[in-house]
């Protein structure tokens, strides 16, 4: 979701080739920049409303693009949505530690002027996915300045406490 130029799903295709990719992005014509990711199924959407159906997807994931959404609450719905039960979902983005480096990272925001810019905390994330019957089950950081990290998410929680 919001895969860009399509470079994760290049690197992906390159170590796995017997997988079948879809990349989404809100940007039109990135195909026809990269003839290079002729395999893979490219669409134009908004990752609030994503054109794929219920539960299609064995693994979904979304990098370096959760700050850029005005609506994440629809967007985080969507990529659950398109998700199998058992399916992993991948949330990588720029996340800050705490709430003073919150500030920072929203009062600098991204340089790029056609985006929405807020930064969400970890705890903001995993109080919106547990909405969603969801949980944060690894977090792993892959870089510290600026803090990115991964967040692995489970589907179902409330059905696996019973």
């Amino acid at each position: 979701v919001s895969c860009g130029g399509g470079r994760l799903l290049k690197t992906i295709e390159n170590n796995y080739t017997d997988l079948e990719l879809f990349g989404v992005d809100i940007a039109p014509g990135f195909l026809a920049m990269h003839p290079e990711l002729s395999d893979i199924t490219f669409v134009t959407a908004q990752a609030d409303a994503l054109p794929h159906e219920n539960e299609k997807f064995d693994v979904s994931i979304c990098s370096l693009s959760m700050h850029h959404y005005e609506n994440l609450r629809g967007a985080i719905q969507e990529i659950i949505r398109v998700t199998k039960p058992t399916g992993q979902i991948y949330l990588i983005d720029i996340i800050p530690g705490s709430s003073w480096s919150q500030k920072i990272y929203n009062f600098i925001k991204c340089h790029e002027p056609y985006h929405f810019e807020k930064f969400y905390t970890q705890n903001e994330l995993k109080l919106l996915l547990q909405e969603f019957n969801c949980e944060i089950i690894k977090s792993s950081i892959v870089t510290k300045i600026p803090r990115v990290i991964t967040l692995s998410v489970q589907k179902g929680i409330a059905s696996n406490l019973h």
